[in-house]
């Protein structure tokens, strides 16, 4: 009697859910500092963005990963006066002060993070600009990949942090951009979760801020693959590819009034 009520008890437990200890269903949207190591120090990263984010009163905040960490240098944070900061992104974003909070491999929970220990607050923003998720793809030795459904979510908690923090501002949400081969499972993914952002502009209770663009396609040729010089590695734009940025961006921009007293 005891060892079927002892078997009776192991098939309930296990059929429970994974996560059924209290921690979060969606490890996408569970708050993380750094998790990889990717050639810069995160925290230092980190810290100069929060003591230099309201003597620098952005009217522009871009927040991403490596994509958007690299567009302004890999030592910038977008500063209009840093040497350090890459002329590709003054081509975009000009005499705006834009904050770059790009960070190299983050994810979803890198972002969430971040935000909840105070990027993005006293400072007024008119454009959040975000695009996140690609990493939450990939699997390593400290983190285990999410699907695209869990990234969205993540990625609808980064936004709602971002409106709470700034709720002036617009926002501008990115599609993930195809990386890799048309079969491998960053490009399936990526699409996947693209279809699910298409709708957060509808589904979400923006009151018109919230705004969604998709120009990945532009990044591929007649065969879907990447096009050549367009990315250093199939996933990191060059030169020309911040191009592509720029063109959609700045229509954005276009509405943005900034003093002309600032020099490069």
């Amino acid at each position: 009697m005891q060892l079927s009520i002892l078997l009776v008890l192991a098939t309930i437990f296990a059929a429970l859910p994974a996560h059924s200890s209290g921690s979060s269903p969606n490890p996408a949207t569970k708050p993380m500092p750094k998790i990889e190591e990717d050639g810069y120090d995160w925290y230092s990263r980190h810290n100069r963005i929060k003591s230099t984010q309201k003597k620098l009163n952005p009217k522009v905040v871009m927040i991403g990963d490596s994509i958007t960490h690299h567009w302004a240098g890999i030592k910038s944070i977008g500063e209009i006066n840093d040497p350090a900061t890459k002329k590709e992104w003054l081509n975009c974003f000009g005499e705006i002060p834009t904050l770059n909070m790009g960070y190299g491999f983050d994810r979803t929970q890198n972002v969430i993070w971040r935000l909840e220990k105070g990027e993005l607050q006293n400072i007024k923003p008119e454009l959040v600009i975000v695009l996140i998720g690609i990493n939450n793809f990939a699997t390593t030795k400290k983190f285990k990949a999410n699907t695209p459904a869990e990234t969205a979510t993540g990625i609808r908690k980064i936004l709602d942090l971002v409106n709470k923090s700034a709720p002036k501002a617009k926002i501008l949400l990115i599609g993930a951009l195809p990386s890799f081969g048309p079969e491998s499972s960053h490009r399936k993914n990526a699409a996947k979760l693209n279809e699910i952002l298409a709708n957060f502009k509808k589904e979400n209770d923006y009151k018109g801020k919230l705004e969604y663009i998709d120009f990945g396609s532009e990044f591929l040729d007649e065969n879907k693959l990447i096009k050549a010089g367009l990315t250093r590695d199939k996933l990191h734009p060059t030169a020309k590819g911040y191009e592509i940025f720029a063109k959609h961006i700045k229509p954005y921009l276009s509405n943005i009034k900034v003093k002309k007293s600032r020099s490069r």
